[in-house]
């Protein structure tokens, strides 16, 4: 699908994919959800945009639905 070598393979062990340790937390504070969206709300605006733009482009018929996907 993206061109990689049939070898490549993701990492297996807890440690190498950088898995949460069972007994710690996995949820986000609601500080922490603020801080990220904080972060990245110029990303956020963008993809919102991106989509209601190709939402008005498909409603006019100028992009197909398998061309952009929002």
């Amino acid at each position: 699908m993206i061109g990689l070598p049939a070898r490549v393979r993701l990492p297996t062990g807890d440690r190498e994919a950088h898995r949460t340790p069972d007994g710690f937390e996995t949820t986000l504070s609601e500080e922490g959800r603020a801080n990220l969206e904080a972060w990245y709300a110029d990303d956020l605006a963008f993809v919102r945009t991106s989509r209601a733009m190709a939402r008005a482009l498909r409603l006019r018929g100028g992009v197909t639905p398998h061309a952009v996907r929002a």
